[in-house]
Parts: structure tokens; sequence; C-alpha cells
């Protein structure tokens, strides 16, 4: 049954490196019918074979049609549920949709965040369609229900399903009329968005995408394996009513399930008083982590412990046992109570085990039936059932039907690190600690040392060496996929691991129990779970001042994964201690390898390198950034914007991609203007990476803007100037604008806008030249169309202002002759960029353009002769089925 487990899940996951799943499909079908006509022909000459042949014959058959039929089934549901997208010739239009709130809402940024599911969808008339000049940024009135409002879709279109909205406070008062700043408050989530309210809305609506950049997470594959089929936002120029139920509709166990957790959720925070650690609480007793603030999740982050906060094998383990305990309790006291139900009662362990696998399914399911606790709950079952039937089953074949389980309901679960990082660490210790030679790995052979000493040295073991085993285990996961490591986690987690099994799980459950059921007057158990998180998040604070992080910075080749996790392996594995320590040596020669203090290239011999240059656009949405990089230096020009004051692009996008790519510093940093599509990111570049330089553009005019983006550093940093150059490893830099009065804040350039101060940057490298224009409009163009002439001929083009109508005029284009030019703009976003007619004005002068939006990060190079590469996309050369390649523009 093994081999048949593990081809099934080694199939599925096969499918998640796939680019085009009709050809996946069409070779899976041709492989099948391949072995169907090798079992047919082995059958006719079965009286030829020996026993063992056909037995052989018989396995192997088996083993490759089972891994047809899991990749089979990956490929068939995956093509399914992109068949039921949004169809793209509906997105940004307003849809008038009706179906259910299906989870519980959450917070994001500025507006509460949910999930929907439509039963019917269709178009707003022409009419209203005319009237709709709202964009994505406005704020909307707020939404009302009506119960006996009703309307029907005149113009039904194909399309119903899973969808993920925003539902942005109204800025404006309805009685005054005032504009009014109101943000979503975490402690109170609005009736309507209540799981199973039946509602009727008008939302735009977009496919699911996200950004793609290197080493950054994929949120593409995060929606596909949710299942959802559009994300967008709700308007409110009609109100949304509530949709009259239909006498055949019948409630889910999911929706259920998510109404009692919001019931739950909101006794607890009515009566709570909002304390300060009540997301953690709920985080631990409800698996509703979307009220614990960030600072909170990077402290776990620095440490090592962001596992204590997701309801995993460790959290349902202790249910598990605590059931066992109380179900075995309450049989016995059953049967003293009353004797005669002895012999129609089941069995003691029947009946505790029984308990303990319900009631750890309802914990799980009420925690959010996350992958980890569906894991844990399979095992537990698996188990329970081989103990109950009597039946053997070894702790590989448990995990092996949790995988299986897992990839059934989520494919696609394999694209998500939680994944990789859950099931590697069960495995380890199940490997480790299962084998057959256990005992002696954990000492528990007498040396001749006294009982009392002996005791104590195998539970110090017990409670090390499953804390040494998991750390090693996870390290080349966490290495693979770019994630931070703590050195000290083993250290905080061999602490925390017992107070939360022992202390704050259980106090935390109960808190949140007694709330829901009794509310005010069971206010004593929350309250101790609230001191028992501070002095859990004490004890994180005192390790984080420490910093024992390390950011790996240098991406391993094929054959180092392969001897790393050999390595590792026999490090694991209760082998001679010899063989293990000959195996830890080599570990920590290819860690001391990648380790980010290695000597950089001295600056003497940077001259000897041929001179290239390497330009990647990253995929920002709305906003640019960019990487320049020489052979001995690195440049960023903007840095993204910041969408909330939980997201900003420079710790969620540019930092990954700098480690991605092999930057260790930035010897400069141009922000071409104060505009939060520019510069909103820096404050997270600056936290993540050394900066050597900073410039700016229009820093006299914007001395407040900068300091708020840039903290202490916005003393430090320089106005970029007209004139100014520098020279790297052969590459010449040099400002083209501000011109040396419009830098100056001059009284000739007060009227200048924010845009109009952005610096130009030229870079050429032999007979190449790259345009940074920054968001430059028509006016600025013709200003250095007459200012410059030879200075403006260039290879690419960064386009100005993300393509807008103001922008790209024939005077800059005419004098830039560009072959090539890179749009940074959000994918269908609410400005239109690139506008239809900037468009066709590069195509009329026949110049390739390229926008982020739908072929992500952008890349060029430039050899030692100034000749281009051709531009590289990611997209095209990390495609994957759910990651679609749009050949327009928008």
């Amino acid at each position: 049954m093994r081999f048949l487990l593990f081809a099934f899940c080694l199939g599925v996951l096969c499918v998640t490196r796939a680019t085009d799943l009709a050809l996946i499909r069409t070779l899976l079908l041709a492989l099948c019918a391949l072995l169907i006509l090798v079992a047919a022909s082995a059958l006719c000459i079965r009286r030829f074979l020996a026993v063992k042949q056909r037995e052989g014959l018989g396995l192997w058959l088996s083993v490759c049609m089972v891994f047809c039929s899991g990749a089979l089934f990956h490929a068939v549901s995956a093509e399914k549920q992109l068949d039921r997208q949004l169809p793209r010739e509906f997105e940004g239009i307003p849809l008038r949709i009706e179906g259910v709130v299906l989870n519980l809402p959450s917070v994001a940024g500025d507006a509460y965040r949910f999930e929907f599911a439509v039963r019917t969808a269709c178009p707003l008339a022409s009419s209203i369609l005319k009237k709709d000049t709202v964009s994505f940024h406005d704020r909307l009135p707020p939404m009302r229900t009506k119960s006996s409002a009703h309307s029907t879709c005149g113009n039904q279109i194909p399309f119903s399903g899973r969808i993920l909205l925003s539902y942005y406070l109204p800025s404006s008062d309805d009685r005054t009329g005032r504009e009014v700043r109101r943000e979503p408050m975490p402690l109170h989530y609005p009736a309507e968005l209540r799981p199973g309210s039946a509602l009727q809305l008008v939302v735009k609506l977009n496919r699911p995408h996200g950004f793609s950049n290197p080493g950054g997470f994929d949120y593409e594959a995060l929606l596909f394996r949710n299942k959802i089929l559009a994300k967008g936002y709700v308007r409110g120029e009609l109100e949304a009513r509530s949709v009259e139920e239909r006498g055949n509709d019948i409630r889910s166990l999911p929706l259920l399930v998510e109404q009692l957790r919001f019931e739950i959720r909101r006794r607890v925070l009515d009566n709570s008083g909002g304390t300060r650690h009540t997301g953690v609480i709920l985080a631990l007793g409800l698996g509703d982590a979307s009220l614990v603030s960030q600072a909170v999740w990077s402290q776990l982050r620095e440490t090592g412990t962001t596992h204590l906060l997701v309801v995993s094998g460790l959290h349902v383990g202790m249910v598990a046992m605590f059931l066992l305990l109380v179900s075995r309790a309450l049989w016995r006291l059953v049967l003293f109570l009353l004797p005669l139900l002895a012999p129609r009662a089941p069995s003691r362990l029947v009946f505790s085990l029984c308990s303990s696998v319900v009631g750890t399914t309802v914990f799980a399911l009420l925690a959010g039936w996350g992958l980890p606790a569906q894991r844990a709950v399979v095992m537990l079952a698996v188990f329970a059932s081989a103990k109950l039937t009597s039946r053997r089953l070894g702790v590989v074949s448990g995990l092996l039907l949790a995988l299986t389980f897992v990839l059934i309901g989520s494919p696609l679960a394999a694209t998500g690190s939680g994944f990789w990082l859950s099931f590697v660490a069960v495995l380890a210790l199940v490997l480790a600690v299962a084998s057959p030679r256990s005992k002696m790995f954990y000492g528990e052979v007498n040396n001749g040392d006294s009982p009392p000493l002996s005791w104590l040295s195998r539970q110090a073991k017990r409670l090390v060496l499953p804390q040494i085993i998991v750390a090693l285990a996870l390290f080349l996961p966490l290495l693979v996929l770019g994630i931070d490591v703590s050195l000290i986690a083993p250290i905080v987690n061999l602490l925390a691991i017992p107070f939360l099994t022992f202390a704050l799980l259980p106090a935390s459950l109960f808190a949140v129990i007694d709330l829901a059921l009794f509310e005010e007057e069971a206010l004593g158990v929350f309250l101790l779970a609230e001191r028992l998180c501070d002095q859990l998040f004490l004890l994180l604070a005192a390790v984080a001042e420490f910093e024992f992080v390390w950011a790996p910075q240098v991406t391993f080749s094929f054959a180092h994964y392969l001897l790393f996790t050999v390595c590792l392996c026999v490090c694991l594995f209760p082998v001679a201690w010899r063989t293990r320590c000959v195996c830890g040596l080599w570990v920590a020669a290819l860690t001391l390898t990648t380790m980010a203090w290695r000597a950089e290239t001295p600056e003497n011999k940077c001259s000897e390198i041929p001179s290239s240059l390497r330009l990647n656009q990253l995929d920002v949405g709305q906003g640019l950034a960019l990487v320049i990089r020489t052979s001995c230096h690195a440049l960023l020009y903007d840095t993204g914007a910041s969408l909330s004051a939980d997201f900003e692009m420079g710790s969620a996008v540019i930092k990954p991609a700098l480690r991605a790519l092999g930057v260790k510093k930035l010897d400069r940093l141009v922000i071409s203007h104060a505009d939060n599509d520019h510069a909103g990111g820096a404050a997270g570049v600056l936290a993540s990476i050394p900066v050597a330089d900073i410039h700016a553009g229009g820093h006299a005019e914007n001395t407040q803007a900068y300091a708020d983006f840039l903290g202490e550093r916005a003393m430090t940093l320089r106005s970029c100037r007209a004139g100014d150059a520098w020279r790297w490893d052969g590459v010449v830099f040099s400002y083209l604008s501000p011109t040396a009065y419009a830098a100056d804040g001059a009284a000739s350039s007060r009227e200048r806008t924010k845009n109009s101060q952005s610096c130009v940057l030229r870079i050429a490298l032999g007979e190449s030249v790259i345009l940074l224009t920054g968001d430059i409009e028509r006016i600025d163009e013709m200003e250095l169309a007459l200012r410059y002439e030879r200075e403006l001929k260039s290879t690419l083009l960064i386009a100005p202002h993300h393509g807008s109508k103001t922008s790209s005029s024939y005077a800059l284009l005419k004098r830039a002759t560009p072959k090539i030019v890179f749009i940074g703009a959000g994918y269908k976003n609410s400005f239109g960029h690139p506008h239809s007619e900037v468009a066709s004005r590069y195509a009329l002068l026949g110049i390739e353009a390229l926008n982020t939006a739908t072929r992500g990060m952008l890349s060029l190079e430039l050899n030692r002769q100034g000749i281009a590469s051709h531009p590289r996309a990611y997209r095209e050369t990390h495609r994957r089925y759910w990651r679609p390649i749009h050949k327009r523009l928008w």
C-alpha cells in the first residue's frame, strides 16, 4: 500500500510543475493506454512468466497506473477550475451578483475581506455603466439590507462559484455629506457579513492575479488552491439587499461551522474589552489569526516560533490527549454509577478512541480546518482505526494516508511553504524516533547511572532531541523556500512548546469556550490567558534582541541540494555516531559556503572584470521598482507603494527579489519623486538591506513626505540634479532632470508638480542606453527633447508615468527612438494605465512594449560591447498553468 500511496501523491505533485494542462492530460491518457496494452500483453504471456516475475510486473504496472491516476486527477480538476474562472470580457465591469457569505470576514488594510459564493451574476444596465466613474480607491456608501427586495438578472452571465471580495467603509456621512475618515474596526464586523448571509451586491471583479517575481510569494497559487475564481471589491451605487431564501437551499456543514465561529468570535470580542492579546487567544482557541498584529508575527519570525499560533499537530495532539483522558474517566464514572449498562456499553478503548477522534475533528473544524490540522486529524483517525481493528499500521503509512487526503482536497497544496514544513517536520520525527533503534538513539539504555540520574537524562533527551531533529530537518526546506532561519529557534522552542502545550493553549481554549457560553461572567480565565501571553512574549522579546536570524543570500545548485539532503538524512537517522559526525561536518561546510559574510569582490579587482549591466524591473503592481546591477555595484530605482500599514512593497516584494537575485547590499537608492507608488516601500528596503547612499527628486519641496517614507535616513539623502554623473565598472550613470534650480526648490519651480520633479536617469554602456524617466509628464518630455539631442537616444525606455495618456509624447519617443519599452502598471488598474492611445503610439513607431502586469518581472542584460539581450519576462521563463501569460498590455 505504501508504494501505491506514494505513487499517487507523486503523480499529483508532479503536475504542479506543469505549464500546459492540455498537453499533460494528452500525454497521461496516452501513457494509460500504453500501460493497459502492456497489462493485456502480460495476461497473454503470463503462463511463460515465473511467479516472482508476474508479481513484480503486476506491482510496477499498478504503481505506474496509480501514478498516472494521481497526475490525471490533478490535471482534470485544475482544468475544470480554470474553465470556471471569470470570463475575461467581464473583468472590471460592474456586476450585480447574488450569493452567500462563506467565511469569517477579516480586516485587510482599510477594507473588510470575505469569501462569497456567487449563485447568479449579470452586468448592470448600460445607463448605469455610463455613470460608473468611481475609482478603486473611492469610498463607498454603506451596505443596507431589505428583506423584501428581490431583483432578477435579465442578462445572466455564465459565472458562479467562490470569489474573494473587499468592502470599503464609506468616506462621507449620509446625513451631512461631509468627508469623514472611517477605518475598519477589527473588534466589530458588520452583521451583513455574517457567514451564511444571502446578499445581493454590486461588485467589480478581476480574474485571480498576483505579483510575479523571483523569491516572492505566489499569491495566484494561494487563490487557486483556495478555489477562488475571481477577486474584487463591493461597490455602493446600488444598495446591497438581502436575497430571499429559496426553499430548496440546504446549509452545508462548512457554512454552519463558519457561522458558529463567527458567533463565538463576536461574543469573545464583545466581552474581552479589547485586551492586548485578544488576537493571540483567538488564534489559539479558534484558529482565527486575522487579529494578530504584524509586530507579533515579526517577533515570531525572528525567533522561529510562528508555528505556535498555527493550529497544527502540536495543538491537535494536546486536545486529543486531553479528550482521551476525559473520555476514559467519563467511561469509568458512568459504569460506576450505572453498572447495569456494562453489558451494552462499548469497551473503554473503543469509547475513548472514538471520543478523542470525534472531539479532535470538531476542534480542527472550529479552528479553520487548516492543512496541518487536516494532517494531524487524518493520522489520528488512521491510527485509531488500526488500533480498533488490531491491525499493524506503520507511521509512514499513516503519514502517506494523510498526505493523500490533503492532496485530494487541494492538489495545489504543495505550492505553499506550510505544506512542506509541516510534512517534513513530522517525517523527520517519524524516521528518527519511531525506528527500531530509537531506544539507542534516545539513550534509554542504562549506562550504570543511578535510577534518578538515568531518568533525568532520558527526559532531557526526549525534550531536547526532537527540537534538534526538527531544526535540522527544516533547515533545507527553509533554505530552498528563501525563508529566514532563526538560529536560536531550537532553544526557544524548548521553552515555548511546553509552556504553550500545558499552560497557554488550555487557558486559551477554556477562555474562548467560557466567553462564548457565559460571556462577561467568565472573564477570569480570559485574563489568565492574557497574563500567560504576556509571559510568552516577554521571553520572545528578550530572545529577539540577540538577532540570531540568518537570511541566506546564495542559491544552491542541484548538486548542493542533493548532497545537503543526503547528509541531513544521515544526521537524522539513528546510525553510527561517527557517520553522523562526518555528515554533520559536511552540513556545516555547506552552510558556511552560503553565509552572507563571505568575502566580496575587492574594489581593486572590479576593474579587471568585464563590464556588464543587468536590469530587472520588478512587478510591484501600480508602481515602479528597478534593480540595476553592474559587475560590482547595485542600484535600486524606486521602491513601489505602501498599500497599508501591514503591507508595503519594500519588505513584501523587493526584499525577497533582491535575495533571489543575489544582491547583498545597495550602493545607491534613487527615489524618483515623493509619490507613494514610487517611495512607499523605502522603509521596508532600508530595514531589510544595507543602503550606502540615497538620492531623491524634489527633496526641497517634499521634506515632510520624505521624512515619512525614510524616517531618520531622510536627513542624509541628496537631491538628484541634471548634470550629476558617476561611473561604476565601466557603466556611466547621469541625471538629465530635474535641473539644478528645480532641485533646489527655487521660486521658478515651486509650481512644478511631484511628477515633474522626477529624477530622469540615463545609463550608458557602449552603444546602448537605458532611460529611466519616473513620472514625468508631456511638458517635461518636451523640455528634455529641446534640451538634449543625442543623449536621449536609447535602447530601452522605462515608460514615463506608467504609460499614462499625459506622457510618452511623440516629442520624447521620436527623440529617444527606443527599441523596447518597459511599463510598470497594476493589473486592470483603475487609472487605465497604459492608455490605449499610448499603446497604439508604441505600436505605430515599432517599439516592443512589455508590461509587468501581464508579463511579471522584466529583465534585460547588456554585455561588455553594450549589445542588449532579448528581454525576458518572468511569467514566460517560470511558467505555471495557474499563472497565465497575457500578450496584451492590459
